[in-house]
C-alpha cells in the first residue's frame, strides 16, 4: 500500500468517526458538518454555492466544521468537501452521484421530484454507441435513450439532441441530469411525447491562447461532429422519423453555446433550440446572418428556450443576449430562473422543456 492511499485511509477513518449526516430544517434550510479535527481548512464545493471555486466552512467545537444553507428550492442537490486540497464526499452521507466523488442532499416537498424513479411506469432503454470521430480521430461514445416499447414497436419516433457542458462527457446527462429516469415518468404519466433522446460527445479541444478565430473553429468543429457524423448515423440507426418538425436541440453551457451556433445556421434542421446557462457573444448577429430575417427564423422555430440562474457566471451575458435577440425580433422564451451554474437547475430546466416538446 502506497503513502497516498495509507493517507487517504487515514483521513477517511477520521472523517468516519464524527460524521454527521446533513440535517434538514422545516423552513428547508440545512445544515452540513464534517468531522476534521486535523484540517487547517475545509471547502464546501456544491450547487447551492454559486462560487464554483467553493466557499469556507466554520470551524466549530472538537473540530467540527459546519456549513448552514439559507432556505432551498426542493430538488437535488450535489456537493463534495475540499479538506486542505483533498477532494472528499461526505462519510455520513449515504446518498453519492453515480461515478463522482460526490454526495447528494435532497430537500423534499410533498410531491415526489421528477426525477425521482417510479417503478409503476415503463422504463425506456439507454443504449452506448460508439461513433466516429475525424476531428479526434478516434471512435466517442454517443449514449441514445429509446422510449419503452421501442423495441416492440415499428414507427418512427421524433428526436432531442442533448449536449453535455464542457468538461464533461455523454454519460452526464443520465448520470447527473437524470434525463432517462426523467423521460420514463413524463411519458408514463402522458406529460411528454415518446421519444428518442440523442446525447452525442461534445467535448472538443480547443486551440490556446483561445482566440475568437479558435472559439469559431471549436463550434465548427462540434457542427461538423454534430450534422454529418452523429445525426446521419442515429437517423439511420434507429426509428427517427428525421423531420425538422420533430427534431429538436438542447444542451447546458458549452453545450448551450453549440446549440446556439449550430441552431442559428442550420434553423431549417430544427423546430426547437433550448440553450441552458450560456450567452451570446456581443456583436452576435454577425456571426449569423440567418437572424437578420426574424421573420423567417420565428416561422420555422416552434420553441426557442432560452434558461439562466440569476447566480450563474453568464448572468449578465445572458441578459444581454436577451437585449439583443429582441432587438432582432427574435421570439424565444426567456427563462430567468434563481440558482447558479449547476445540475439542479439544469435537471429543472430539462423538467420544464420535455413536456412541451
Amino acid at each position: 500500500m502506497n503513502t497516498l492511499r495509507l493517507l487517504l485511509v487515514f483521513v477517511a477513518a477520521r472523517l468516519l468517526a464524527h460524521a454527521a449526516a446533513p440535517v434538514v430544517a422545516a423552513d428547508r434550510s440545512a445544515t452540513i458538518s464534517l468531522a476534521a479535527p486535523h484540517a487547517a481548512k475545509v471547502l464546501i464545493l456544491a450547487d447551492f454555492v454559486a462560487d464554483r471555486a467553493g466557499v469556507p466552512m466554520q470551524r466549530g467545537e472538537n473540530g467540527t466544521w459546519i456549513f448552514q444553507t439559507g432556505p432551498l428550492e426542493t430538488g437535488l442537490y450535489f456537493y463534495r468537501f475540499n479538506v486542505d486540497g483533498l477532494i472528499a464526499a461526505d462519510p455520513a452521507n449515504p446518498l453519492r452521484r453515480r461515478g463522482t466523488v460526490s454526495s447528494i442532499l435532497e430537500i423534499r416537498g410533498a410531491a415526489p421530484l421528477p426525477e425521482d424513479v417510479d417503478e409503476r411506469v415503463a422504463h425506456g432503454v439507454v443504449h452506448i454507441e460508439t461513433i466516429p470521430s475525424s476531428a479526434l480521430r478516434q471512435g466517442v461514445k454517443c449514449y441514445v435513450y429509446t422510449p419503452p416499447g421501442y423495441a416492440d414497436s415499428d414507427r418512427k419516433y421524433p428526436v432531442l439532441y442533448l449536449l453535455h457542458g464542457g468538461s464533461g462527457d455523454p454519460s452526464n446527462w443520465t448520470m447527473s441530469g437524470a434525463a432517462d429516469v426523467m423521460a420514463d415518468n413524463f411519458i408514463g404519466q402522458g406529460r411528454m411525447k415518446e421519444m428518442i433522446i440523442v446525447m452525442p460527445h461534445a467535448e472538443f479541444p480547443r486551440a490556446q491562447p483561445y482566440t475568437e478565430e479558435a472559439r469559431k473553429q471549436w463550434l465548427d468543429t462540434f457542427e461538423h461532429h454534430l450534422l454529418q457524423e452523429v445525426m446521419p448515423r442515429m437517423e439511420r440507426t434507429y426509428r427517427i422519423t428525421g423531420r425538422p418538425e420533430e427534431r429538436w436541440l438542447a444542451g447546458l453551457s458549452n453545450g448551450g453555446s453549440q446549440t446556439l451556433h449550430v441552431g442559428f445556421r442550420h434553423p431549417e434542421l430544427f423546430s426547437v433550440l433550448a440553450p441552458f446557462s450560456t450567452r451570446l457573444r456581443d456583436g452576435f448577429a454577425a456571426d449569423y446572418p440567418l437572424l437578420r430575417d426574424g421573420a423567417k427564423f420565428n416561422a420555422g422555430m416552434r420553441l426557442f428556450y432560452f434558461a439562466c440562474g440569476e447566480l450563474d457566471h453568464n448572468w449578465e451575458g445572458f441578459k444581454s443576449s436577451h437585449e439583443g435577440l429582441q432587438q432582432l425580433g427574435i421570439r424565444h422564451e426567456w427563462i430567468a430562473s434563481k440558482g447558479a451554474h449547476n445540475w439542479h437547475n439544469w435537471r429543472r430546466y430539462l423538467a420544464d422543456l420535455l413536456p412541451r416538446l
